[in-house]
C-alpha cells in the first residue's frame, strides 16, 4: 500500500536511483574564440558567422573548450581539444561521433556539470564557466532540461510525481499550477492513463516519455539529450524521437541531441560530429 501524500516528496524520494545507478537528485539538480565550421544537414542551410549575427544571442555558445582527465600512469588524457558550438533559440542540433570521441564529456562541460580546463561557455549571453558551482546549479535547473539514456526516474515516485520533482528542485513548484502542467505534459506524451504508475510498472518507452515530460516541466530554454533512445528497440525509439522532436518544436526549446543514429541526426536543424575532441561538420 502507498500511504504517502502525492505532493510530499521527502528525502526518501531522493534515494538511490535503480535506473541510472546514482542518486536521482544528483542526476537532476546537477543536470540541477571562433567556433568550428557548422553545417545544417537536414535543411541544407549554411550557418556562416555572418548569418549567426542575424539569429540573435545564442542560447548556448561554447568556445574552444578543452578538458583532460588524469591517466593511470600519472599523465593526462585530453578529451576535448578546442570544441566549439553555437545553438540559437528554437534550433535543434545533433552531435554524432564514435564512442570515446568526447560527446558526453562535451555535454557535461557545456552544462557545467564538469569544470573545463580552457575556453568559455555562455548561456543566453551570460558567461557561466567562471561562476561558483552553486550559482551554476541554480541557473542550470531553470535553464536546462535533461533526457538521459537510462531515464533516471525515482523508483518510489509515480509518473506525475517524477515530472513535478524537476520543478521542486528548481524552486518553481506551485501546487496547483505545477500539477496541472505535469498532467498536461504527460497527456502530450501519451501517458494520460499512467499518471499514478511507478517506474517499475512502466515499459522502457513509457519511462522515457516520463523523462521527456520531466525535462520540459520548467519550460527550459535548452534541452540536452544523451542517446535518449539508446535503451529502446528500433520501433519504440522511432516513436520516441518523433514525439521528442515535435514537442521541442511545440515548446520552442532549443535542443542538443547526442546520437549514434544518422537518421535522427538528419532530422535536426544542424548536424555536427565530434572527432578527436573537436567539433566538425557532419
Amino acid at each position: 500500500m502507498n500511504s504517502r501524500k502525492p505532493d510530499n516528496l521527502n528525502s526518501a524520494s531522493l534515494s538511490k536511483n535503480q535506473d541510472c545507478g546514482e542518486t536521482t537528485q544528483g542526476c537532476l539538480s546537477h543536470a540541477g574564440a571562433e567556433s568550428q565550421p557548422e553545417y545544417a544537414a537536414s535543411k541544407g542551410e549554411n550557418f556562416a558567422p555572418m548569418e549567426d549575427s542575424l539569429l540573435g544571442t545564442p542560447v548556448l555558445e561554447a568556445n574552444e573548450i578543452t578538458k583532460s582527465f588524469p591517466s593511470p600512469d600519472g599523465g593526462k588524457v585530453e578529451v576535448l581539444r578546442g570544441a566549439s558550438i553555437k545553438i540559437h533559440k528554437a534550433q535543434s542540433v545533433s552531435l554524432m561521433g564514435e564512442s570515446g570521441a568526447g560527446k558526453t564529456t562535451f555535454m557535461n562541460a557545456v552544462s557545467a556539470l564538469e569544470r573545463i580546463d580552457g575556453g568559455s561557455i555562455f548561456w543566453d549571453g551570460e558567461r557561466i564557466d567562471k561562476l561558483f558551482s552553486g550559482a551554476q546549479a541554480a541557473r542550470r535547473a531553470r535553464f536546462m532540461g535533461f533526457v538521459f539514456q537510462s531515464y533516471c526516474l525515482v523508483p518510489e515516485l509515480d509518473a506525475l510525481e517524477n515530472v513535478m520533482l524537476s520543478a521542486r528542485i528548481a524552486g518553481l513548484y506551485r501546487p496547483f499550477k505545477t500539477r496541472r502542467a505535469a498532467k498536461d505534459l504527460l497527456e502530450k506524451v501519451g501517458l494520460k492513463d499512467r499518471l499514478k504508475y511507478l517506474p517499475s510498472k512502466l515499459s522502457g518507452g513509457e519511462k522515457q516519455r516520463v523523462a521527456i515530460a520531466r525535462a520540459l516541466i520548467n519550460s527550459p530554454g535548452l534541452l540536452l539529450a544523451d542517446e535518449p533512445t539508446g535503451n529502446l528497440d528500433e520501433t519504440t525509439g522511432e516513436e520516441i524521437m518523433d514525439m521528442f522532436l515535435r514537442l521541442c518544436s511545440d515548446e520552442g526549446a532549443s535542443l542538443l541531441l547526442i546520437t549514434h543514429n544518422p537518421d535522427f541526426a538528419r532530422r535536426t536543424d544542424k548536424a555536427l560530429r565530434m572527432s578527436k575532441g573537436i567539433i566538425l561538420p557532419a
